[in-house]
């Protein structure tokens, strides 16, 4: 009797690991590769939410040479991205367009993103010269980026004789990293990428 209570018992728990294994299989999907969708100043709201699966990677140039932001990144534009995608994989870019990096609005939009959709991925891209200031630094150690790749060398800019000179990036990351151990941060992540 001992003997057919444990072999029902075996039965009973074998059974629960090959239930959990073919729920497994039916919700796997195939690994593909990631959606590259590029919302750029000119033509962004016009971008095809698409209703995708998997990941998607999604460019974006923020500001125009001006520094002026796009008239259609707002909270609608986003609010209709998240709606399509919050529940996928999304790696937003922010292009190292003039003054993207820290523009106030931009700024605002992202700390609101990681808020409403925390497992999006957000990686800005700048130039060395872009963070120059004591107040530029806090402002980057504070952000909502996940990560932030510069590119190591100088923007083009027209009449540079009035531009400071950039810092070197490793002065410049050791600046950032500072400021972020004073407000208990780890975030963003600082990457050189060679010019």
């Amino acid at each position: 009797m001992e003997v057919d209570q444990a072999r029902k018992s075996a039965d009973v728990d074998s059974t629960i690991p090959r239930a959990s294994r073919i729920e497994t299989e039916r919700t796997r999907r195939r690994l593909t590769d990631a959606a590259h969708l590029v919302a750029t100043f000119d033509r962004g709201e016009s971008i095809e939410f698409e209703q995708t699966s998997g990941p998607i990677e999604l460019a974006i140039q923020a500001t125009n040479s001006d520094g002026e932001l796009a008239p259609w990144l707002d909270d609608i534009w986003w609010t209709e991205a998240i709606t399509r995608w919050g529940n996928e994989c999304v790696t937003v870019r922010i292009a190292p367009t003039p003054d993207a990096l820290l523009h106030p609005v931009l700024l605002y939009q992202l700390h609101m993103l990681r808020r409403v959709v925390p497992a999006w991925r957000i990686v800005g891209h700048a130039y060395g010269d872009d963070v120059r200031t004591d107040d530029q630094i806090k402002q980057l150690a504070a952000s909502a980026y996940h990560e932030v790749r510069f590119v190591d060398q100088a923007r083009m800019r027209s009449g540079s004789d009035d531009v400071d000179p950039r810092r070197p990036l490793s002065e410049l990351f050791g600046a950032i990293r500072v400021e972020q151990r004073g407000l208990g941060l780890a975030l963003p992540v600082l990457s050189r990428l060679s010019s």
